[in-house]
């Protein structure tokens, strides 16, 4: 799967300079490094729904509620006159309540800075961490929540960039960073079907 997803958001010139790519999904994050070729890959054990839970248990509502709260207000740093609105929701006790965006991004933002922890410790860990001069990138439906750039560059130590599926026919439906595992697979089976036909095509002319 990482070689699909690398192959619908990385440039050919990322990966020759060496580049991280960090797929944050629901269930875990999933750390691939090239340089050049794909030289390591690691799967940490968080992802999205960890911060789905921890909202669900700060805020005492279902997880759904709390998954359609992180997709409509989700940040990890909520500043100024943006910080001071404020999120209603009902708990599961049927009380309605109210806090500060802020207030709310804080939730998300200890444990987003968690999982970067845990990938720092994994790049450290690899003889690559110093090679990626392209830097990282973020893909999957975990790096859609706003302001995370900066707080993985600051854990990460790298500069950071948000990897959405690149030359698509239809980048309104496509196009964000949620889609890039299943454009990328695609377009890897396409190039696939596209390699063995031309095998057969050379095999009966030859």
């Amino acid at each position: 799967e990482s070689v699909g997803t690398a192959q619908a958001t990385l440039s050919h010139d990322e990966r020759d300079m060496g580049v991280g790519l960090l797929d944050i999904g629901a269930g875990t994050c999933d750390l691939a490094l090239f340089c050049g070729p794909m030289r390591h890959v690691e799967a940490i054990p968080l992802g999205g729904d960890d911060i789905t839970r921890d909202l669900s248990v700060v805020l005492s509502i279902p997880p759904r509620e709390a998954e359609q709260l992180k997709r409509q207000f989700g940040s990890v740093n909520c500043p100024g006159e943006e910080g001071d609105q404020t999120v209603s929701y009902r708990t599961t006790a049927g009380r309605t309540c109210t806090m500060t965006r802020q207030q709310f991004s804080e939730i998300i933002e200890a444990r987003q800075r968690e999982i970067f922890e845990y990938v720092y410790q994994a790049l450290i860990n690899t003889p690559y961490n110093d090679q990626l001069s392209a830097g990282i990138v973020l893909t999957g439906g975990g790096a859609m929540l706003d302001q995370i750039v900066p707080l993985a560059e600051e854990v990460l130590d790298h500069h950071v960039r948000i990897g959405a599926p690149q030359n698509i026919i239809a980048p309104d439906a496509l196009g964000d960073p949620s889609h890039s595992a299943a454009v990328g697979l695609l377009r890897f089976a396409a190039d696939e079907h596209s390699d063995q036909r031309d095998v057969r095509r050379s095999e009966r002319t030859g």
